[in-house]
């Protein structure tokens, strides 16, 4: 089997893939069977041999290249997490540049994979592990406003059309959530060097 590529991590992210890939890491660490992470995915349009467009999750490789890997529901992997931008970021100049994120983070595991002595659906104690995990996190614990778990792996998937092929991986031993969260930041354009090249990172 080919192995499941990652993106290459940013070495000084901003907005919303600073969050994800904080969080990312900080979640594959407190929940060790998250096999990988990925970023911030954005919408994709493929067409199929019968001329029908999909719109599917894409994460970019940063690679340089024009490669970009589809987190779809397939076997591939044990688990695997990914992050989407649900809304535009609004900035409040009167409250120190904060800014407010409306994120999903979405989460696909093949249950048996990942402990096949289990025979019963234990998607909720999956979940309930990485709402633990936000939490305890040491950068965002206090930044993460409330927060909204799905767990029907049908519906985390409405805004996008996959291909009829892959709702075969929306049952047992398949199963994924998402969770959604509000996230505060504060993003000084100043702090950007490409916007003021006189001013030093923040």
């Amino acid at each position: 089997m080919t192995p499941v590529p990652v993106p290459v991590l940013y070495t000084d992210p901003k907005l919303q893939n600073k969050i994800a890939q904080e969080l990312g890491l900080e979640l594959q660490a407190a929940c060790t069977w998250i096999e990988k992470i990925f970023g911030v995915a954005k919408p994709g349009y493929r067409a199929a041999a019968d001329g029908k467009v999909s719109r599917q999750p894409e994460i970019y490789m940063n690679d340089g290249t024009k490669d970009y890997y589809v987190v779809v529901p397939d076997d591939k992997l044990k688990s695997y997490i990914f992050f989407a931008l649900d809304a535009p970021i609004p900035i409040d100049f009167d409250e120190a540049d904060e800014a407010r994120y409306e994120l999903s983070l979405f989460c696909w595991v093949n249950l048996h994979a990942l402990d096949g002595g289990r025979t019963e659906d234990y998607t909720n104690e999956l979940a309930m592990d990485i709402v633990r995990a936000l939490r305890a996190s040491d950068v965002y614990s206090e930044r993460i406003g409330e927060l909204s778990i799905d767990l029907d792996p049908q519906r985390m998937f409405e805004r996008y059309n996959l291909p009829d092929d892959y709702y075969r991986y929306m049952s047992y031993p398949f199963s994924g959530f998402r969770i959604g969260m509000t996230v505060l930041s504060w993003d000084n354009p100043e702090c950007f060097p490409f916007v003021n090249t006189n001013i030093p990172p923040c």
